[in-house]
């Protein structure tokens, strides 16, 4: 049949190729005109060599899934347990070769042997394969192995049989499917016994059986185990090759793909830091802006408090003061929480005059409460030095204080009240306020808490508390508090006292 089909190849071939070479003859008048033709479709022959090749792929394609199932999944057994499994497979076609052959030569002992091997091996693939049993198999073998050994050593003419080979090809074999901190003990085991059954035949001679019964069965029993034991190794050396390379391709292929991923990732970073970089601008931007005319307007509404107003105008100033205080406030707050949140703040600690730093923090505050007729004292020892960063100290003292004036009713006091308590600086500000209720407690500290609204209807933005938890918090301190609902709160923070 193929050589049918490509004898017509040839013909079909040479007939469309001397067609494309003519020249087509239109008729015009009386003379004849040369044109060039068009090729002629070709029509495909079913190619019998490539089909052939098809089929062969597929049977190849067929034995290495079939291969792969008798070994096991790469994923989820070792390389070690992967060679024993297919030592297992190799052995048992080669006892059910070596059966046969030793009844042929006369050497039913020996038959006797193959036989329990084979069945042996059978169950010792069994526990690998299917139980998953990996290191009690291999125990087994070994065991086994060293066992048949003596036994063929007995059994099949001792130094002058064909054991020997043996002794090399199970040390290969132990090596191939342990780990390499183990190899030393099958060493050890194979120079033990090989020493012992070499010395017992030197000074015992009639202890081993001679079981040839000709010079040709000698012969042919070395050759064929001279053969298996190298077809035996030549598979093993290359089953673990192509480990190997596969594992060296896939080494490869992680590598190349880390590549990719880290130079995705190195990219990635450089557009995040220059997001990072216009963040931080246009932070440093709407901090200028919003906070120079604010301090602007409070400054100039400060001056005007000085000034003696009718009494509208009175309460249009203290209400722009108040507004203007208020926002100013959430501003820095606002300002100060997305800064920390977005790249983080560099706490400065040092030894800060705690007295003198509440002072300057409540001459800003103090305003506020004339408005509402509070009075805020402070007893603080005016020695006392905590260790702190100014900045943070003041938004804490600040945010605190202003919670105390938006919740404490018109002519209240205001309590400020430093003590040292265990080495540490404890700061305790409290109020005579409408308190906090109990289900709000536990949000306090969280932007869960939701703002609201003081006796004098400020409005906030519920960042203060929060702000003051991470602040403390970042400098090594602590912050509590207590309250009862229309009684009032105690605000409390501590930080360490300055050496």
């Amino acid at each position: 049949m193929e050589p049918i089909a490509n004898s017509m190849n040839s013909h079909m071939g040479n007939y469309y190729s001397f067609a494309n070479r003519r020249k087509a003859m239109e008729f015009v008048g009386d003379n004849y005109q040369m044109l060039p033709s068009q090729p002629l479709p070709i029509i495909p022959i079913f190619d019998m060599k490539q089909s052939s090749k098809m089929r062969m792929n597929l049977k190849k394609l067929s034995f290495n899934n079939l291969w792969s199932k008798l070994l096991g999944d790469r994923d989820e057994f070792t390389m070690q347990n992967r060679a024993f499994n297919a030592i297992s497979i190799l052995t048992l076609a080669i006892l059910a070769i070596l059966i046969p052959l030793n009844i042929y030569l006369s050497l039913p002992i020996i038959s006797v042997i193959a036989s329990v091997l084979l069945l042996a091996q059978g169950y010792f693939y069994y526990l690998s394969r299917i139980q998953k049993k990996f290191l009690l198999s291999v125990i087994m073998f070994a065991i086994l192995s060293y066992a048949a050994i003596v036994a063929s050593y007995y059994f099949n003419s001792g130094i002058k049989g064909t054991a020997i080979y043996f002794f090399f090809l199970t040390l290969f074999m132990l090596m191939t499917i342990t780990r390499r901190s183990i190899h030393w003990l099958w060493v050890t085991l194979h120079i033990t016994i090989g020493t012992a059954l070499f010395a017992c035949e030197y000074y015992y001679p009639d202890w081993i059986k001679n079981t040839y019964q000709s010079q040709g069965d000698y012969f042919l029993d070395t050759i064929t185990t001279f053969i298996i034991t190298l077809l035996f190794i030549f598979f093993i050396v290359n089953f673990l090759l192509s480990n190997y390379r596969r594992e060296k391709l896939l080494a490869k292929e992680r590598a190349r793909a880390i590549h990719a991923q880290n130079q995705q990732i190195t990219a990635q970073n450089l557009k995040l830091e220059k997001l990072n970089q216009e963040k931080d601008k246009l932070f440093s931007i709407v901090s200028h802006d919003f906070r120079s005319p604010l301090t602007s307007i409070q400054g100039y509404l400060e001056i005007f408090a000085e000034f003696s107003m009718d009494k509208g105008e009175e309460d249009m100033k203290r209400e722009l003061l108040n507004l203007t205080k208020n926002t100013s406030d959430m501003l820095m707050n606002l300002l100060s929480w997305s800064k920390n949140q977005m790249q983080g703040v560099e706490v400065q600690q040092k030894a800060i005059n705690i007295s003198e730093a509440i002072n300057q923090t409540l001459a800003i505050q103090k305003s506020l409460a004339h408005n509402k007729e509070i009075d805020i004292n402070c007893s603080v020892d005016t020695s006392t030095k905590v260790l702190a960063d100014p900045d943070m100290f003041q938004l804490i003292i600040r945010n605190v204080v202003n919670n105390a004036i938006k919740f404490s009713p018109r002519g209240e006091k205001i309590n400020i009240i430093v003590s040292k308590v265990d080495g540490e600086c404890q700061v305790c500000v409290k109020d005579n306020g409408v308190g906090i209720p109990m289900d709000k407690q536990k949000d306090i500290f969280s932007l869960k808490s939701k703002s609201t609204y003081g006796t004098g209807n400020e409005k906030g933005m519920s960042l203060g508390l929060t702000l003051c938890k991470e602040f403390v918090e970042l400098q090594k301190g602590k912050i509590w508090f207590k309250s009862d609902a229309g009684k009032g709160s105690e605000f409390y923070f501590s930080l360490p006292l300055a050496a």
